[in-house]
């Protein structure tokens, strides 16, 4: 512990052993609000301000599930430093340690791996001018991906598989009643000059159609709503075809 002279606070023998023990994993498990971001901070103050260990503080990796909670961790860390440093103006460690606290790893997972990634990118070959896509480029490839899985489910997978997928998935039940729109439109034209709907394209379309209807306890609310609009467009085409 630092010789240094600073507010004491009361901790408990099971905090205070979380904090003083060395060279050794240690696990803080505890209810929220019972003080473990507290014991986390005096842990890294006392190791940083040891005298006899000498260890910077840019020299840890603390790692923590959010953003906003890293930097108040820092903030904490830099609250204790500077308040040491008023009762010890001239320690040359603290303002050592304040000068480094800018560029300590106090923060997210993610960012640690991105921060590793872009110091070490030749080793894992990666371009180094990579960025992380924002949330528009995010849904533009899921997209992209979901046009692409569709196309590969109508060309490969039988049909009893690929309605038990398309019953278990909202975004596929939506997308694949356009793509059975789009497959009636198309052909509309023929079947009118033929005077009907071929019966092998007939009983296709209406068994999918009853089928994918049938699975709508899976669906959203939203969902719903989507598939019986889809259902309503779908069958005037129909309708109109039998007129024609």
């Amino acid at each position: 512990m630092s010789s240094l002279m600073r507010m004491e606070r009361k901790w408990t023998p099971a905090q205070k052993s979380a904090i003083d023990t060395r060279d050794c994993n240690v696990l803080v498990s505890a209810a929220a609000g019972s003080g473990k971001t507290a014991v986390l901070v005096e842990r890294i103050i006392s190791m940083i301000t040891d005298p006899d260990k000498n260890i910077d503080i840019d020299r840890l990796v603390v790692v923590t599930f959010t953003k906003a909670a890293a930097a108040q961790m820092k903030d904490k860390i830099r609250k204790a430093l500077d308040s040491m440093l008023d009762e010890n103006p001239g320690d040359v460690n603290l303002l050592r340690q304040i000068t480094l606290l800018n560029n300590a790893q106090i923060t997210t997972i993610d960012s640690f791996c991105l921060w590793i990634i872009r110091n070490h990118f030749p080793e894992v070959n990666l371009d180094p001018g990579f960025r992380i896509m924002d949330e528009g480029e995010k849904k533009l490839i899921e997209n992209d991906v979901l046009e692409d899985l569709l196309e590969e489910f109508y060309a490969e997978a039988d049909e009893d598989g690929f309605l038990v997928e398309l019953r278990c998935n909202n975004t596929f039940q939506v997308q694949l009643f356009g793509k059975i729109k789009a497959y009636l439109l198309e052909n509309q034209p023929a079947w009118k000059a033929a005077g009907a709907i071929p019966i092998p394209d007939a009983v296709a379309m209406f068994n999918l159609i009853d089928q994918l209807a049938g699975g709508n306890r899976y669906w959203s609310e939203e969902t719903g709503r989507q598939a019986e609009d889809a259902l309503f467009e779908l069958q005037e085409i129909i309708d109109s075809l039998e007129e024609a």
